[in-house]
């Protein structure tokens, strides 16, 4: 992500598909994620910054939006940014 990005990003984690990829949103964007009764197999688990969430009933729909407070995962000047993702990169 270059520096500025304001939307979210959304990992499936442990995809059973190469296909589930992030996914980089507009910072206005809502994501629904909806489990299909095929998809089943045991209680879900949503885990949201690296904390596990839990539900008193099953799921059937989450959605998820930007909150109001940005955060700052890393300091760095702009201009590093691409020079060290060139190095990294390239």
């Amino acid at each position: 992500m270059a520096p500025g990005f304001e939307g979210m990003v959304v990992v499936p984690l442990a995809a059973h598909t190469t296909s589930a990829r992030a996914l980089l949103t507009d910072r206005q964007d809502v994501v629904e994620v909806e489990l299909l009764d095929s998809q089943r197999r045991g209680e879900p688990t949503l885990f949201v910054d690296g904390e596990l969430i839990t539900f008193p009933s099953a799921l059937r729909r989450v959605w998820v939006e930007k909150g109001p407070e940005d955060i700052i995962l890393l300091k760095e000047h702009p201009q590093a940014f691409y020079q060290r993702s060139a190095e990294a990169f390239f």
